[in-house]
Order: structure tokens, then sequence, then C-alpha cells
């Protein structure tokens, strides 16, 4: 149990097969992919992995055409995208909200939460504004979040 400890900090997204035969490469034994994941049953343990996302239906009109195909960008400042990353833990997530400059690629402002609310997302982007002003145009992927909460200002 002490291995299977070890191997599953060393490699959280390994599952019961996987620390299986990592356990046999090091024991010169075989070992049972089903004794591994009822071992890890009774410690606790299960690999952390992206799970299956369901699909929410949303409110269609809020969903506008996206009105940036064909359109040069040839400045910096002219065009700003915000996107908000889910990043996987031991336990829940983190929550990446990073502002864009599509010009120059560069990463604007970005904040790390440990909650998803609007607050998070209005302390990155007028720090976002503070120092680079504001682009013409602000883009966004229409994902739940961004019409839900975080960027309504």
């Amino acid at each position: 149990m002490k291995q299977i400890a070890v191997l599953h900090i060393d490699d959280p997204s390994a599952g019961s097969r996987r620390l299986s035969r990592y356990l046999t490469r090091l024991t010169d034994r075989s070992i049972c992919c089903k004794r591994v994941r009822r071992l890890m049953w009774v410690m606790g343990l299960e690999a952390i992995y992206p799970r299956k996302r369901i699909t929410i239906p949303g409110d269609p009109s809020g969903i506008h055409s996206y009105l940036l195909r064909g359109l040069d960008i040839n400045r910096p400042n002219q065009v700003g995208a915000a996107d908000i990353t889910y990043i996987p833990m031991q336990k829940g997530f983190m929550y990446l909200f990073a502002i864009v400059d599509w010009f120059s690629r560069k990463i604007v402002a970005w904040q790390l939460s440990n909650t998803l609310d609007a607050e998070f997302c209005r302390r990155c982007l007028k720090r976002a504004l503070l120092l680079n002003g504001s682009p013409d145009i602000m883009n966004t992927d229409q994902g739940l979040d961004s019409r839900n909460k975080c960027l309504r200002l």
C-alpha cells in the first residue's frame, strides 16, 4: 500500500491499470489491476483526470454572431480577448482568467482564483485597462461563465 501511495503522489493521473503496470515493473511480480483498484479504494485514492462534460443548453438569445471574421488586426490594443480556464487540482479546481492582446499575442493581465466569482474577473479586467488602456473590441468565447458572471460589468 505504501508503494501505491508513493506512485500515486508521483503520478496522480494514473489509475489502477497504470499503477498495476508500475508495480509489476518495480517488484518483478505480476500484480492484478483489480487488486490495485481495491487497495486504492481502501486508501481513498482515485486518479485525477478531466471528467466528462455535460452540455447545458443556454438561452440562444444571448449568443451573438462572430463579428471578428475577416477583420484586419494590424495594431496593438485593437482587439483583446478574455477567457476562463479551469485547472484541475487534487480537490476541485483553480480558475485562471486571462486577457490577451490579439495583435501582439501577449497576455495583458491574468488572475488566478480558487472561486469563480465576478469580482476576480473584474479585478483582472480593471488591471488590464489601467496598464494598457481600453481595446477597441473585447472578444470572449461566449461560454457559460463569460455570459453569466464574469464579463457582465
